[in-house]
């Protein structure tokens, strides 16, 4: 596949069938990107969403942790979180032409993701984050993200409440897009595509 970077990448909010079905209308509106991500389903369950999300949307298709689905799948990469398998371990895996995202909150976890070779990294901006077994992280804003962006050469996401509003502060910072989940959630989702894309221009 040719490795061109979307702007948006929507996180989906599981995998039901009314989630996959309105994966097709984001896809139309112009959506460039899904994570199919739902931590509760079966292996089974994850694949039957890929190939189901494959016949409804053009784009690109990500699967959250699992990289057994992906590669049974065809999916287009895979998005690794802090208890997945390590960014180098995974890339031996899928080879390059499969993409890998890396969940990062601290410098610890963007350094694996340097080493292991990850095509991208997601930041959560405004989102207090939370890591199992630790406290909750306090929002980085735009200062700590674009610190974060300076530190690395991998291209940065930023994920965590963000709205339309904030796409002109987060581009500033050098950033290569946005990631959202309830974004999508609210008023008309084809037309929040619409309002996030136009926020590029």
């Amino acid at each position: 596949m040719t490795k061109a970077l979307p702007r948006l990448l929507w996180i989906s909010p599981g995998i039901a069938p009314g989630v996959l079905d309105r994966l097709a209308d984001l896809g139309r509106a112009g959506l460039e990107a899904v994570q199919l991500r739902d931590k509760q389903a079966s292996a089974r369950e994850l694949a039957d969403a890929v190939l189901a999300a494959r016949q409804r949307f053009a784009g690109t298709i990500v699967v959250n942790d699992r990289v057994d689905v992906c590669l049974a799948t065809g999916a287009d990469g895979v998005q690794l979180g802090g208890r997945s398998l390590p960014v180098a371990v995974v890339r031996r895996m899928l080879g390059t032409a499969l993409w890998i995202g890396k969940s990062v909150h601290d410098r610890a976890e963007l350094a694996e993701a340097e080493e292991g070779r990850a095509d991208f990294v997601l930041v959560s901006p405004f989102g207090v984050v939370e890591k199992p077994g630790q406290r909750p992280l306090p929002p980085l804003g735009v200062d700590g993200l674009a610190e974060f962006v300076r530190s690395t050469a991998l291209p940065v996401f930023a994920l965590g409440g963000v709205e339309p509003g904030d796409v002109p502060a987060i581009l500033a910072t050098g950033a290569a897009g946005v990631a959202v989940q309830s974004g999508l959630a609210a008023g008309q989702p084809t037309d929040r595509v619409g309002e996030y894309l136009g926020a590029f221009a």
